[in-house]
C-alpha cells in the first residue's frame, strides 16, 4: 500500500473513533510509560501537543512536569533566512523546533498561538539546545509498525528535524493508539525509525 493510501485510510478509521477515547488513551499512556524504565533513564523529554483525532498528550505532560522533568514541545518555524529565493532547498524548508516549557507556561496552552493543523505551540522561549540531551522524544504519527517504521503527515518535519539532531544521544518513540500499529508501514531514505512504538 502506498503511503497515500495509507494516509487515507488511517484518518478514516479514526475520524470514526469518539473523541473521549482520545483522552482515555493518554491518560492510560500517561500511566503506563511512567512504569517503563525508559522513562527513569531520561531527565529531558520532548512531546508534542495533540491535534484532533490523535492520543492525548496532556497527561504524559503534566506527569512528567510532576516529576521535575526538562519539557520541550515543538513549533512551527521558518528556514534559515539567508536562503533567499532557494526555497526549495532542504535547508529552507518549514521545520519545527522544540521551547522549554514550564508548569506555569502550561497553565496557560489556551492562549498559546495555533500553528499548522490548528496545533497549539509553545511560546519562543527558551530553545533546545544540545546540552540539554540525552532526551526521550514522543513522536506524533498517522500510523506506525512493530518494526519502528512510522507514518507522518506528509509534510517531513519530523524526519527534518530528527536528521537536524543526528549524533545526539536520544531514543525516539512513537506514541498512538493501538489501532494505529499497522502490519507494514511504507517508508523511503528521508524517514526516521522510532526506537520504540506504544499503543494505547
Amino acid at each position: 500500500m502506498s503511503k497515500r493510501m495509507l494516509r487515507v485510510e488511517v484518518r478514516n478509521e479514526l475520524s470514526m473513533i469518539p473523541g473521549e477515547e482520545f483522552g482515555k488513551a493518554g491518560r492510560r499512556a500517561a500511566g503506563a510509560i511512567r512504569k517503563l524504565g525508559i522513562w527513569d533513564l531520561f531527565g529531558t523529554v520532548l512531546l508534542f501537543m495533540s491535534m484532533r483525532n490523535e492520543i492525548d498528550t496532556g497527561p504524559l505532560i503534566e506527569a512528567a512536569m510532576q516529576e521535575g522533568k526538562k519539557i520541550f514541545l515543538p513549533r512551527v518555524v521558518d528556514g534559515d533566512v539567508l536562503c533567499g529565493d532557494v526555497s526549495s532547498s532542504e535547508e529552507c524548508l518549514r521545520k519545527i523546533w522544540f521551547y522549554g516549557v514550564t508548569a506555569e507556561d502550561f497553565r496557560n496552552v489556551e492562549f498559546w498561538d495555533r500553528g499548522d493543523f490548528g496545533i497549539r505551540e509553545p511560546p519562543v522561549g527558551v530553545p533546545l539546545m544540545k546540552r540539554d540531551f540525552p532526551a526521550l522524544v514522543f513522536t506524533p504519527g498517522l500510523a506506525f509498525d512493530k518494526e519502528g517504521n512510522r507514518l507522518g503527515h506528509g509534510g517531513g518535519f519530523y524526519d527534518r528535524f530528527f536528521a537536524g539532531i543526528k549524533g545526539w544521544e536520544f531514543r525516539a518513540a512513537g506514541l498512538c493508539l493501538n489501532s494505529q500499529i499497522v502490519e507494514s508501514v511504507p517508508v523511503d531514505e528521508r524517514d526516521y525509525k522510532m526506537d520504540f512504538v506504544y499503543g494505547f
